[in-house]
């Protein structure tokens, strides 16, 4: 089967009006400067559709997820009311926020290079794994999450915030990845591996 994508270069917007659909496989957009979905939107994924947004991405409307991929890649805000499957933030020296709404990700969240904050000490859920090489900047949020693993270079920043730790914690693997914290709170129910040279 043939892969489609939409590539565009400034924003994409749908549901503007009363309505508007989009339904996507093994597909996706790319390139396109902004994402919103309006409360008349209906995105249904029915497969690992790859969206890729370089700025701000606003989920309002009806998103089905499967295993679909959102990744951002340039500094902007996160706003979806729904939840979503997995999230790549792969910005260098740019941070994603996110802003009114707290974000459930019921697949993987990875930061690569750049910066994810919770904004407004949103809550942030990721069911999946979380694996960080950028920063997860957790402010004064309550964080849940199966397992964490900060890789080489990555950071951790729980700040004042209650992070819940379902399964395993791995810290490095090479020289360098750590876990801040201020008055805030860790809880890990699993294993605590550091592995930092």
């Amino acid at each position: 089967f043939a892969t489609y994508s939409i590539t565009g270069a400034g924003a994409f917007t749908i549901g503007s009006g009363t309505s508007g659909v989009i339904t996507a496989s093994t597909g996706g957009f790319t390139g396109f400067t902004s994402f919103t979905a309006n409360t008349s939107s209906t995105i249904t994924c029915t497969g690992a559709a790859a969206f890729s947004v370089a700025g701000n991405v606003t989920i309002s409307g009806t998103y089905t997820y499967s295993t679909s991929v959102i990744t951002t890649t340039a500094a902007g805000a996160f706003n979806s009311s729904a939840s979503i499957y997995s999230w790549i933030h792969n910005a260098v020296g740019l941070t994603q926020t996110l802003t009114t709404n707290g974000l459930t990700a019921a697949g993987v969240l990875t930061i690569t290079t750049g910066a994810v904050d919770t904004g407004a000490n949103l809550a942030l859920t990721v069911t999946g794994a979380t694996s960080i090489t950028g920063t997860l900047t957790c402010n004064a949020s309550t964080i849940t999450a199966a397992a964490v693993t900060v890789n080489d270079g990555g950071l951790y920043a729980n700040g004042i915030a209650t992070s819940n730790i379902s399964g395993n914690i791995v810290v490095g693997g090479g020289t360098s990845g750590s876990i801040t914290t201020g008055v805030g709170t860790i809880h890990i129910d699993g294993t605590t591996t550091i592995a930092a040279g």
